[in-house]
């Protein structure tokens, strides 16, 4: 039986894919919600859907399943697909994280 953390990596993962595979980019997860259905007791496999790809973030949908083909998990993902005008998904690329503005 494996930990519920390998099925959630497992959904965000394969979510995140789902989405790179249509912007080309990084796509860092702004949220995830997971439901355990069952407990996950063989080989896991995961399927993503592209719910809505907007102008800065992308809603897939997950699911995960045993070996058997039967869902154990099913999971909605939010990721970042990119920022305002000029900007990348991490924002307009000439400030790092945690920099302030100065004010003069």
């Amino acid at each position: 039986m494996a930990h519920g953390g390998v099925t959630y990596s497992l959904a965000d993962t394969v979510g995140g894919a789902a989405v790179f595979s249509l912007t080309r980019k990084p796509t860092p997860t702004v949220d995830m919600r997971i439901d355990y259905l069952s407990p996950g007791t063989d080989l896991s496999r995961a399927e993503a859907e592209v719910v809505r790809d907007g102008g800065s973030v992308a809603v897939v949908s997950v699911d995960v399943t045993d070996g058997d083909g039967e869902i154990v998990a099913d999971a909605r993902g939010v990721y970042k697909t990119g920022g305002g005008d000029g900007e990348t998904t991490w924002g307009d690329g000439d400030r790092v994280v945690g920099e302030s503005e100065e004010t003069g």
